[in-house]
């Protein structure tokens, strides 16, 4: 019985084995006829190694090129893979840099055939210079034609390419449509953080603390990376942030150049306001230790619109002699509580 059942599989085997054959068979001769559809067939059946084939990029890239010169975008868009990736090759090793420039010929190809992804990746071959010597008049041009066709995630490129005056001249109005438009349709709500620090910073535009806050709530809600945490710190310290941003910034370089001088750990540093006072302490990485808490004071007198105060110890004096002990000291058990 066992026998019988064993020859039953192997003749199932062979039949299904014909079958893909003759499958494979009647797609190709319907590829030889115009069959578009059958092209890509065979050609991803070579990629995938399916349907009785064998792994063969070079024969997946001669049918994808068929359907590609049947004015199919698809066609193309896949034949470009396998340049850009470098899948060309029996043993499969990446390309060299000049499968770049017939990358860029078939992504070019399927952009013109409305292949709005295809015209983003054009702009970054340009734009990155991959292969090719870098141009970033056409990346703009590619850039904003995927983001006008729809690829959003493209639209955040446009708007810094002229904000930046790349490839273009300035232009902060337009950039900012653009970024706009990105902040609507993108997923990432990278865009929306950027308008949000626009808003924020005043430095392309008129500062708006209301639209600032919006914006990064946009950001924050598409993506914990993008403008949560600035949304918090906005909250703390409001039109102050950049003061205090800037006291944090001072602080934490100060330790990261000195800490291994001082003998001790790789600090971090974290801010808090606390009864209209803003705090910033820096502490080893890794430990409970409370650290050094210093004051950030807003005074628009001084040069940098603040000035910093130790509460809790007097270490690093050597801060430019700028750091002196608060005189209405911080008990530590209230730093605790506050950090």
């Amino acid at each position: 019985m066992k026998k019988h059942l064993f020859f039953l599989v192997i003749l199932l085997f062979l039949n299904g084995c014909d079958a893909k054959k003759d499958n494979i068979d009647t797609h190709k001769a319907a590829c030889e006829t115009g069959n578009i559809s059958s092209c890509n067939y065979v050609a991803e059946s070579y990629e995938r190694g399916d349907n009785g084939l064998k792994v063969s990029y070079e024969m997946a890239e001669q049918y994808f090129l068929k359907a590609c010169n049947m004015q199919d975008a698809f066609g193309c868009v896949r034949v470009a893979n396998i340049y850009y990736f470098g899948f060309l090759g029996d043993d499969n090793r990446l390309a060299s840099e000049p499968y770049y420039t017939k990358a860029l010929e078939y992504y070019t190809k399927a952009c013109a055939k409305k292949d709005m992804k295809s015209c983003g990746i054009v702009g970054d071959i340009y734009s990155d210079g991959r292969g090719i010597p870098k141009n970033e008049f056409s990346a703009l041009s590619f850039f904003e034609a995927a983001c006008d066709g729809g690829e959003f995630g493209y639209c955040y490129r446009t708007g810094s390419y002229y904000i930046d005056g790349k490839g273009t001249s300035k232009n902060i109005t337009k950039g900012l449509e653009y970024w706009n438009k990105a902040c609507a349709g993108a997923e990432t709500g990278y865009a929306c953080y950027e308008i949000g620090k626009a808003h924020y910073t005043g430095e392309i535009i008129p500062k708006n603390m209301v639209k600032a806050k919006d914006f990064f709530k946009k950001g924050c809600e598409r993506s914990k990376f993008n403008g949560c945490e600035e949304l918090k710190r906005l909250d703390a310290f409001g039109d102050h942030l950049h003061l205090v941003a800037d006291a944090e910034f001072f602080i934490h370089s100060f330790y990261d150049i000195n800490y291994k001088i001082y003998g001790d750990r790789e600090h971090v540093c974290e801010s808090k306001a606390h009864n209209e006072l803003f705090l910033v302490r820096c502490y080893p990485k890794g430990s409970n230790y409370i650290g050094n808490v210093f004051v950030v004071e807003i005074n628009n007198t001084t040069i940098n619109g603040y000035e910093l105060k130790a509460t809790n110890e007097i270490a690093f004096n050597s801060l430019g002699g700028l750091i002196k002990r608060y005189k209405k000291d911080i008990p530590v058990s209230e730093l605790i509580k506050i950090f």
